[in-house]
């Protein structure tokens, strides 16, 4: 993988989706869409908004991860336009190497179109290319779509941790989920 690669276009409900690696030159547009996604739901692993300076230094060091085979990300670009992201990255643990945690996201507008399967897919396909076995995720016990479509990729429950996500507003609970590659 490579910033900017092309990894593959597909037609989803009439629009060309062109699913991607970011590059730095991305970085405004996924600070927009990771605050849009923030301040758009309760179901995100984060509750501030982020600084576009952090953005910054997010995307130079996740693109030298990439590099260095640490982790694999896709993004989904409708009408030049990124829409979706998806990332694994691999554990640092020596005995853990072989797994990946997933995270993924798709902003509001451009949901329930099989963007979001689609970055998963691919980023799973990549992910056994630099060694990767085993991806687990979490998820927000009440995000039923979410769980819904992990589980049409092929993942499965294997845990809960009750009041695993502390935010402002309260616990939430969290499940556990895997797959083997």
């Amino acid at each position: 993988m490579k910033p900017g690669e092309a990894i593959k276009e597909k037609k989803i409900r009439g629009k060309k989706v062109i699913f991607r690696v970011p590059t730095q030159n991305d970085w405004k547009q996924l600070w927009e869409n990771y605050n849009l996604v923030i301040t758009g739901t309760e179901f995100m692993g984060m509750e501030t908004p982020v600084k576009p300076e952090d953005t910054k230094k997010w995307i130079s060091k996740t693109l030298d991860s990439l590099k260095e085979k640490k982790l694999v990300i896709v993004s989904a670009e409708v009408d030049g336009r990124l829409v979706g992201n998806c990332d694994i990255t691999k554990e640092e643990l020596e005995v853990k190497k072989h797994t990946g945690h997933l995270g993924v996201y798709v902003i509001a507008g451009y949901r329930n179109m099989g963007i979001g399967t689609e970055l998963i897919k691919i980023a799973m396909e990549e992910a056994k290319k630099i060694g990767i076995e085993v991806v687990t995720l979490d998820v927000v016990a009440e995000n039923k779509t979410a769980r819904d479509i992990y589980k049409k990729c092929g993942f499965k429950i294997v845990g809960e941790i009750e009041k695993g996500y502390k935010r402002k507003s309260g616990y939430q609970d969290m499940i556990v989920m895997m797959k083997h590659l």
